[in-house]
């Protein structure tokens, strides 16, 4: 099966929109093949890797597609040992990417060093609308630069920050914020 993606995305097939690798377990080659695959597709919207094992590496690899790539809308990568650097890569990817729109990062193991670069490319993009950064290990620190971020960036219409630590005024403040920005 993952043969016939594989090919699928090499061809750049116009039927096939999204890659879902849900709780697949992927090896590091073949989660490779497949980011290295979307690079120059045209037609997937859709990636989404979670619950599939992967590690830093192939994060990595997903930022440095999200470079080129100009089709992909949303990115689901939660429930992976990522870290900062992962995040740290798809942030700069972020800052020139204006096609992603979702970004689902829960539960990827960002700290503060993630989260500071993240609050950068929000500043920057104005496409992303739905970030779900719950569930990692983000201080106050960390939340207080994305909420800071959120206030320069009115595209961003979701924002997922529980189960991080973090005061209860700043996620009351981004709480009001998103509230008024839906009901415009």
């Amino acid at each position: 099966m993952q043969r016939q993606l594989l090919q699928r995305l090499k061809e750049n097939d116009p039927g096939c929109s999204h890659v879902v690798l849900l709780g697949t377990q992927l090896q590091v080659r073949d989660a490779l093949a497949v980011v290295h695959a979307l690079a120059g597709n045209t037609h997937v919207t859709h990636l989404n890797m979670g619950c599939s094992q992967v590690e830093e590496e192939v994060g990595v690899a997903v930022g440095e597609m999200l470079s080129t790539n100009r089709s992909i809308r949303s990115v689901v990568l939660d429930n992976n040992p990522l870290g900062d650097a992962v995040v740290e890569r798809i942030a700069e990817a972020l800052k020139t990417n204006e096609s992603v729109t979702e970004l689902n990062l829960y539960w990827t193991r960002i700290t503060d060093v993630g989260a500071a670069a993240l609050a950068s490319a929000i500043e920057g993009t104005g496409s992303l609308r739905k970030l779900n950064l719950a569930n990692n290990h983000l201080g106050g620190e960390g939340v207080t630069l994305i909420h800071k971020a959120l206030e320069k960036n009115a595209s961003i219409r979701s924002l997922d920050v529980r189960f991080n630590s973090a005061d209860e005024a700043t996620l009351e403040s981004i709480d009001r914020l998103l509230t008024a920005r839906s009901s415009h």
